[in-house]
């Protein structure tokens, strides 16, 4: 479950990115934060951090420009963090025909380490 700690540690981090940027709150995207926040707050683990809770699906559907890549990614950088665990995330993107490629799939990876 998720707890007051890290509901205010991504509330205070998606309000930094937001200042950073000086960009203003999305309704869309702090939906999707908060499912994703409760999605992982519902994992589980035993003493030795290994997941004793069933796998779970979120699904999210959103148009261009509600900002779902930090939808997801804020708020499971800043559980990964408390959690003291890796965050792997890895997305297939189709490639504009415009970019010079073989592929028109690739793969974006993002690593965060503690």
């Amino acid at each position: 479950m998720l707890d007051e700690p890290q509901k205010r540690a991504i509330q205070k981090a998606y309000s930094a990115f937001l200042e950073s940027k000086k960009l203003k709150a999305r309704p869309g995207q702090k939906q999707m934060i908060a499912e994703i926040a409760r999605a992982l707050g519902d994992i589980n683990t035993d003493s030795e951090g290994r997941r004793i809770s069933d796998p779970s699906v979120t699904v999210i559907e959103a148009g261009t420009g509600t900002g779902k890549t930090v939808g997801y990614v804020l708020p499971a950088v800043v559980m990964a963090q408390a959690a003291k665990k890796r965050l792997v995330i890895a997305t297939a993107t189709e490639k504009s025909g415009s970019e010079k490629s073989g592929s028109k799939i690739g793969v974006r990876s993002f690593f965060v380490h503690n």
